[in-house]
């Protein structure tokens, strides 16, 4: 994809729980695999698994050499997410990068190209668009950053932001450079029916 630059190394940190489909799940880590230098699989569901899910998130996580970690969701998304930040920034990478499972890229090979480039920029995050299905209708269309410089840490107990990280680096007289990527990012998760779209709100 690129000539390695130790500087601008991608992880990737997911969340994921017993609900979510491990065929998801390895599908992200296959399309992103020579891109990210670092994943982290935060486990936000039950402590205690039944036997086919804790073989297919062992085998998912060891063919890819990720690390699951486990983390309570306790009602608070950016909590989550920044645990896995956490990891990530012990294992010395330089941007967090991170997806859902029931989410995709509509351009794979073209995608995580970009996802490259946007890394090797000096910009403090980057700006994804998404596409939100529901069920019936065009999708709504959101955004939200999805790449952020290592040190950036979320703030939002459900909808999660990096608010307050930009706001601190502004106070400090630093002004945030943020982009937008070159994609529209796809995502399923409030198309699964009605009784499904409940439980996931």
């Amino acid at each position: 994809i690129s000539t390695f630059n130790p500087k601008n190394r991608i992880g990737l940190h997911m969340l994921t729980y017993e609900r979510e489909s491990p065929e998801d799940v390895a599908r992200w880590l296959d399309v992103l695999h020579g891109v990210v230098d670092a994943v982290v699989l935060v486990w936000t569901g039950a402590p205690e698994l039944s036997t086919d899910h804790e073989i297919a998130r062992s085998l998912v996580a060891r063919s890819h050499g990720a690390v699951v970690h486990d983390h309570p969701l306790d009602s608070n998304l950016a909590a989550a997410r920044n645990a896995g930040i956490d990891v990530l920034e012990a294992a010395g990478v330089d941007r967090a990068l991170f997806f859902d499972p029931d989410e995709w890229l509509p351009s794979p090979t073209a995608d995580v190209r970009a996802l490259r480039r946007m890394a090797e920029s000096t910009r403090l995050g980057w700006l994804v668009q998404v596409a939100n299905y529901t069920e019936g209708g065009p999708p709504t269309i959101s955004d939200s950053i999805r790449m952020s410089a290592i040190k950036l840490r979320q703030n939002g107990r459900v909808h999660e932001s990096f608010g307050d990280a930009i706001q601190a680096q502004q106070a400090a007289g630093v002004a945030p450079r943020i982009g937008y990527a070159p994609f529209l990012l796809q995502h399923r998760g409030m198309a699964l029916g009605a009784v499904r779209t409940a439980e996931k709100l």
